[in-house]
């Protein structure tokens, strides 16, 4: 069973959710989509908690946040990411939903980088 989006009803299976809009309405579902362009983006989502976080981040710094790399289907990881070499795979937690690049929208200086790290670790992501 797919995710219907775009639709204004959340779909919750197992802590994770398309449409995020009302947990996180400085993000939209089209940010995390995985950017393989082969993959139906409506098959994953992003965890529930991860999305709340994200946008605490957003929240702390008071800056727009842009997505540069969300969800990542198996192709994308094992070919894009690994370089289809076997020995070099692993799952990321970019398939789990549990993982996002992102930057300050505008601005990609060393500086601004560390200051998202910071803020991103006094909010509660990992090191």
């Amino acid at each position: 069973m797919g995710y219907v989006c775009g639709t204004g009803y959340e779909q919750n299976y197992g802590g994770m959710v398309m449409l995020i809009t009302h947990r996180a309405p400085n993000f939209d579902d089209t940010e995390f989509y995985c950017l393989c362009g082969k993959c139906d983006p409506t098959e994953m989502s992003m965890r529930i908690k991860f999305v709340e976080r994200l946008q605490k981040l957003r929240d702390v710094l008071g800056v727009p946040l842009c997505v540069s790399d969300g969800l990542r289907c198996f192709y994308m990881q094992y070919y894009i990411i690994c370089g289809g070499e076997p020995e070099k795979y692993y799952v990321s937690e970019h398939q789990l939903g549990n993982a996002a690049d992102v930057f300050i929208c505008g601005k990609n200086s060393i500086r601004h980088m560390i200051e998202v790290a910071i803020s991103a670790i006094q909010v509660g992501f990992k090191k």
